[in-house]
């Protein structure tokens, strides 16, 4: 399993949240009214933890070792629909700046977002992060939310995704980020 292969697997997932939450998706996942918001809270939980783990993300990012690569953000952006409408993202290329403020690129592209592109740069407060990842050797860390979106997921998709998931978002970190976290 090649990291690009995964990548376009997690594209797809995070395309897959907007069926997921899209009428269309509705009927075809046997969903019922009180799944989307117990999904909503599921995500919301996995995003705090993931923002509450941020600062190992930075600790990384600035100093990796040689088999970290790949890092990335998951941002909400505003979106072009209207005012106050927002959509999640992926971002790589990332450079943290000392004012709050962080720069990055579109990790792919969101019609939500137009015109916007992938690959465009974007500049956002660190409160926008809703997750972050980054694969050491060959296992992907952190990705808190699509960890919740795994059950959801067509089992291809799925099956791509575990492939390379750490069994725990930070990895061998995860028992000495106990005793410290």
């Amino acid at each position: 399993m090649t990291w690009r292969r995964a990548g376009k697997a997690l594209a797809a997932a995070g395309l897959g949240l907007v069926a997921l939450m899209g009428s269309a998706a509705v009927g075809a996942c046997d969903w019922r009214p009180d799944d989307e918001a117990q999904l909503r809270r599921e995500l919301a939980q996995a995003s705090r933890e993931a923002r509450r783990r941020l600062p190992l993300f930075w600790e990384h990012l600035s100093a990796p070792s040689e088999q970290e690569f790949d890092f990335r953000l998951k941002v909400r952006l505003k979106t072009t629909s209207g005012p106050g409408e927002t959509a999640e993202v992926w971002v790589e290329e990332i450079d943290r700046k000392g004012d709050g403020a962080v720069s990055a690129r579109l990790a792919q592209t969101s019609p939500d977002l137009a015109p916007l592109q992938g690959g465009d740069e974007v500049v956002f407060e660190e409160t926008a992060i809703t997750d972050w990842g980054f694969f050491r050797k060959e296992d992907l860390l952190g990705h808190y939310t699509t960890r919740v979106l795994l059950p959801r997921l067509p089992s291809d998709q799925a099956e791509v995704l575990r492939s390379v998931l750490s069994d725990d978002p930070l990895g061998d970190e995860s028992a000495q980020a106990e005793v410290v976290g």
